[in-house]
């Protein structure tokens, strides 16, 4: 059986195939020209893309040493439980932790095919998976290169934050799912996140306001809308929780710069060093970091005959 193919496009087209390696950096979507048909080789931007790329492509080496995202991996393999021989899509796949923990589940006839914007993720996820049954594409989980039905399940573990229209990636999930498939997402809640929640306090301690990163997905009620409106259902809610041992105040500050702080990161020099100052006090009263992750099942609504 082939790979689900790269849909066709007058310029390219990759085709994932078990008998020819993919190449990776050069997968255009044929419908919409954005954000995936401006390419910059120097960074790998794409479009406005371009920093989470370049923020991923740094933790390339270092992003299979996290317990936590080791973790969130195997609760959503678990979770998602793919028949074998499914053919399931991981997107924003990073290092393939996910993919590995579905290769036990998917057998010799199963396939997954991971995305990411991040190219180095992606050369760590080809180096460390299953060539047999794993294969990796460059695409943006917003505006998918595959035709339409052609997998069983869509999985996406702790990318939802970086999202800049869920409506968008929830739409083309479903138009590349099969009638009969699913989704599984993960996504904190709101304060789900230890490091996070404590700079948001310290911040609104200047004066500052953070969003949570959650977004809409991590709401219930805009959830089930985004759902309803791009063709699914939320079939199931299930949260659990990771417990870590606190991380050096520092290391856990550099949420400042992971994208979901922007006025505290372009603040005065003094007004950070004070954020500072209150975040290492609070976060040292903490025992340990309790990561809450959402794990959220959406099927397929029935379409009218």
């Amino acid at each position: 059986m082939p790979w689900p193919c790269a849909r066709a496009h007058s310029r390219t087209a990759w085709v994932c195939s078990r008998d020819r390696p993919l190449p990776l950096g050069l997968v255009l979507r044929a419908r919409r020209p954005a954000p995936l048909a401006t390419f910059r080789q120097a960074g790998w931007v794409i479009g406005s893309l371009g920093w989470i790329a370049e923020k991923f492509d740094r933790r390339a080496l270092s992003y299979d040493h996290s317990a936590m995202h080791r973790w969130q991996a195997a609760q959503a393999g678990r979770f998602l439980a793919p028949r074998p021989g499914a053919d399931v899509l991981d997107v924003a796949t990073g290092t393939g932790l996910v993919a590995r923990e579905l290769v036990g589940w998917l057998g010799p006839s199963g396939r997954v095919v991971g995305i990411d914007v991040s190219v180095e993720m992606l050369r760590r996820a080809r180096r460390v998976c299953n060539p047999s049954v794993c294969c990796f594409i460059r695409a943006d989980a917003q505006a998918l290169p595959f035709r339409g039905g052609v997998f069983d399940a869509v999985v996406c573990v702790a990318a939802v934050p970086y999202f800049v229209d869920p409506q968008a990636a929830l739409a083309e999930w479903r138009r590349v799912c099969r009638p009969q498939g699913q989704v599984v997402f993960t996504v904190p809640p709101p304060d789900g996140i230890p490091s996070l929640r404590l700079l948001r306090q310290a911040a609104a301690s200047e004066g500052i306001e953070l969003d949570d990163p959650g977004g809409p997905l991590a709401d219930p009620g805009q959830r089930d809308r985004l759902a309803a409106v791009t063709g699914w259902a939320c079939d199931e809610v299930c949260e659990v929780i990771f417990v870590e041992p606190r991380a050096d105040p520092r290391a856990a500050f550099a949420f400042v710069d992971s994208g979901f702080c922007e006025p505290l990161r372009t603040a005065s020099g003094s007004v950070r060093e004070r954020v500072w100052v209150r975040f290492d006090t609070l976060y040292r009263a903490e025992f340990a970091e309790h990561h809450v992750v959402q794990l959220v099942r959406l099927r397929p609504l029935p379409t009218s005959s």
